[in-house]
């Protein structure tokens, strides 16, 4: 079947009559002209599963499109969209394009289309990307790049089927450790161009396994509204002798009688720094501590 060409790029503000005679037409590309608005004679492209009107005036979102439910790619980048109506959630999308239009909040109704597994939404102007985000179970790709968007939520790692993350050019600080940890199959992450501190940037722009690598030697430990970083290493308790543990009186530090299980962490600081590299790390008020936590071996 061969599919019309003949409407891109023709600066035409009304739909034409031609295009919704075509019935079978199973791809269509409208880019490149000013219309605002479809007739609802474009319902009649039952069989539609392609659709391009990027670079068009549309300022709200085409009610029609919602009755043609075999439509599996739609692309209304470059349009001037500030919303979306909530029936968008009967279309079947695989595969939504809402590139540099006027969004300032996550279109909500997206995360109802659990069949997408593509969703472009850069250069915009979103501020929080919801925890219901986690909700696109079947996302592969998610690009959110070039807004202003300054944390993500944990729920991202609820994303199992995601390979492709781009969150370039946003006002992130810190981003959720499982979003490596947990997210196998991610493949390929683009973060250039914001000021993060947790992991820092310049770990994060080295690449995945990179960040991985980091991970897997630091553990973030929050305490309160703190969070201490702690270098992943092994650590060997030395007990003492049992038949000298009354000596144990002479040193300034908490005596084991027996060996714990597992890890034992114990915070005795007299006093607590703030790291100047987690912007969100607060200095905590001193205290009567010791300046031995225990007698230890680190490897």
């Amino acid at each position: 079947m061969s599919y019309p060409t003949e409407f891109m790029n023709s600066g035409l503000r009304i739909i034409p009559d031609d295009v919704c005679r075509r019935k079978k037409c199973q791809r269509l590309w409208l880019w490149h002209n000013k219309f605002t608005y479809l007739p609802h004679t474009f319902t009649r492209h039952k069989k539609l599963s392609e659709l391009y009107l990027n670079n068009n005036s549309f300022n709200v979102f085409p009610l029609v499109l919602c009755q043609i439910t075999n439509l599996q790619i739609l692309d209304m980048s470059n349009n001037l969209l500030d919303s979306l109506p909530s029936s968008v959630e009967f279309l079947n999308l695989k595969r939504l394009v809402l590139s540099n239009n006027k969004f300032e909040s996550f279109p909500e109704e997206v995360t109802k289309m659990l069949h997408l597994q593509e969703l472009f939404l850069g250069w915009n102007r979103i501020k929080v990307l919801p925890c219901s985000v986690g909700k696109l179970e079947k996302l592969i790709v998610l690009k959110v790049n070039d807004n202003l968007i300054c944390d993500i939520p944990d729920e991202i790692d609820k994303l199992v089927c995601l390979e492709f993350l781009n969150i370039e050019r946003n006002k992130l600080e810190r981003l959720p450790s499982t979003l490596f940890t947990k997210l196998d199959k991610l493949k390929s992450f683009e973060c250039r161009d914001n000021p993060l501190a947790d992991p820092p940037g310049y770990v994060c722009e080295s690449g995945l396994q990179n960040i991985r690598n980091y991970l897997e030697r630091h553990q973030v430990v929050a305490v309160g509204n703190s969070r201490l970083e702690m270098p992943r290493r092994n650590v060997h308790i030395e007990m003492p002798d049992t038949n000298t543990l009354a000596d144990m009186d002479d040193y300034d530090c908490y005596p084991m009688t027996t060996k714990p299980r597992g890890i034992a962490l114990i915070f005795n600081n007299k006093t607590f720094y703030r790291n100047p590299a987690i912007p969100s790390s607060v200095k905590l008020p001193d205290r009567a501590g010791t300046d031995t936590d225990a007698v230890c071996k680190i490897e």
